[in-house]
């Protein structure tokens, strides 16, 4: 049975005779374009971009004595220079990431591809979480004050997660809220987020939780331990001032403590305290 990648390719074939990879996450800005434009079917004609399919008007290029045409639009010539440049095949080969390459902001990027940390960063707890395996029976919570190197450590796991297959979920502490929030109000359990194979909250605290956001917290960590999925968790906040986040304490006491019997504590900072204190 044909998969749609291999569809949207054969497609886009027929419509303009422009083979494009079969593999989604493998295909470049050009064929991504090109599937958006001609993923449905159709048929080039002159005066089209092959590209996006938008009518354009151009001149033909003299060149050797012979005319030219033209058939990709101005705004397309980039892209279609890059995917024919001679080293984009040798790019496919390495990329092995196509979501962190994505999705990872830039400046931890091209921290990480470097493997480069910066001096304020505690390299030692980096190392910690770049052992961690999902092998391991317990998620982390990765504990410290801002500019340890927390953020950037969650980054370089979820590149080693997807290069070994393991596609996380990473959401900063207030798309995490946001995300519950909604599920909250269409009375949605969020199982998406409880069935992830690894979920990955940055910073959870910055904001301060509604008790219509709390409960779900609790029944998403709940759900994830009882399975024994693990949660990777960054945090500024212990103890008493992390249950000072939730507006109601006894929830948040409870979170609390799902938290501390899912993970293993990983201190960032020199405030250091012993392994799995909070």
């Amino acid at each position: 049975m044909d998969t749609i990648g291999s569809l949207e390719a054969m497609r886009v074939y027929e419509a303009n005779g422009v083979r494009i990879d079969r593999e989604p996450a493998k295909r470049s800005a050009m064929e991504k374009r090109m599937v958006e434009a001609w993923g449905d079917g159709g048929s080039w004609e002159m005066g089209r971009c092959k590209v996006c399919a938008t009518p354009f008007v151009s001149e033909p290029v003299c060149l050797w004595e012979c005319e030219i045409p033209v058939t990709v639009c101005e705004s397309c010539a980039e892209i279609v220079t890059d995917h024919y440049r001679c080293d984009r095949e040798q790019d496919q080969v390495v990329t092995q990431n196509p979501w962190w390459d994505e999705t990872c902001p830039p400046n931890y990027r091209e921290l990480i591809t470097a493997k480069r940390w910066p001096d304020h960063c505690d390299r030692k707890a980096i190392e910690r979480v770049q052992a961690w395996t999902t092998s391991d029976t317990k998620g982390l919570v990765l504990l410290g004050s801002s500019g340890a190197g927390k953020t950037l450590s969650l980054w370089a796991k979820a590149r080693d997660l997807e290069r070994a297959g393991i596609k996380p979920v990473f959401l900063s502490a207030v798309e995490f809220a946001r995300k519950l929030a909604i599920a909250a109000r269409d009375l949605d359990k969020a199982e998406w987020l409880m069935r992830a194979r690894v979920l990955m909250v940055d910073d959870l605290g910055k904001e301060k939780l509604s008790a219509a956001v709390a409960p779900l917290i609790w029944e998403v960590l709940d759900a994830r331990n009882n399975h024994r999925l693990p949660t990777l968790i960054s945090t500024r906040f212990r103890g008493d001032d992390f249950v000072a986040r939730f507006s109601e304490p006894i929830l948040g006491e409870d979170i609390r403590g799902r938290i501390v019997e899912s993970c293993t504590v990983v201190q960032f900072g020199l405030d250091r305290q012993p392994n799995g204190s909070r």
